[in-house]
């Protein structure tokens, strides 16, 4: 198996002010949609009603910030270079604070432990993953096998697994290639019967740390 490196960052004052995975939910935003916008001093201008506005939401934006912050102070070069050249696979400690910020719960609902914030604040939060260089797991965790939680998994399995992969106390993958190269229907050749499993999967990101 092939185990693949992420990274994420550190502690945010202003994370820090609300309680833990508190970010905005989706509901939440739908609420105040109606009410006038203060304004944000970095603030992108309101797009005219002729175009489209692709730039992120002024909270997009305060949540981006967030991240950098901590990950300014949790996840400086001098912490990626120690986790690669130590023997650790990750930043394990820098994974678990990402899950107690409410990051890597972004786009998890708040019924299965996430903040239900939606995926383009996932994708804020992936930017300054990679921004920093976090050595953490959260592609495969998140991306790989939360995703596949939340589009297939039976609502026991949703129970069991989701909260711990928004909390960083679990970490997940997702287990498909069996070769090198593109994956299709004709490359796999694992088959399930009575419950059982039987073939190989190789290479697995994080297959090496995965629960």
């Amino acid at each position: 198996p092939v185990s693949w490196r992420g990274s994420f960052g550190d502690d945010l004052p202003l994370m820090m002010e609300r309680p833990a995975g508190a970010l905005m939910s989706r509901e939440r935003r739908q609420r105040t949609a109606a009410a006038p916008h203060t304004g944000r001093r970095n603030a992108p201008p309101r797009a005219s009603e002729d175009t489209m506005d692709f730039d992120f939401s002024p909270d997009q934006i305060e949540l981006k910030e967030q991240a950098r912050r901590y990950l300014a102070d949790h996840c400086s070069s001098t912490a990626v270079r120690a986790v690669l050249d130590g023997p650790q696979s990750h930043d394990a400690a820098l994974h678990a604070g990402l899950g107690a910020q409410g990051f890597l719960g972004a786009a998890i609902p708040e019924a299965y432990g996430g903040s239900g914030a939606g995926y383009g604040e996932l994708c804020v939060i992936a930017e300054e993953l990679g921004r920093a260089v976090a050595l953490v797991p959260f592609s495969s965790s998140i991306g790989l096998c939360a995703e596949l939680l939340l589009r297939a998994g039976t609502e026991a399995q949703k129970q069991r697994w989701l909260p711990g992969l928004a909390s960083g106390s679990l970490i997940g993958t997702l287990a498909l290639a069996e070769q090198p190269g593109r994956v299709t229907p004709g490359s796999l050749s694992t088959s399930a019967s009575g419950g059982r499993i039987t073939g190989t999967k190789r290479p697995v990101a994080d297959g090496d740390i995965a629960d």
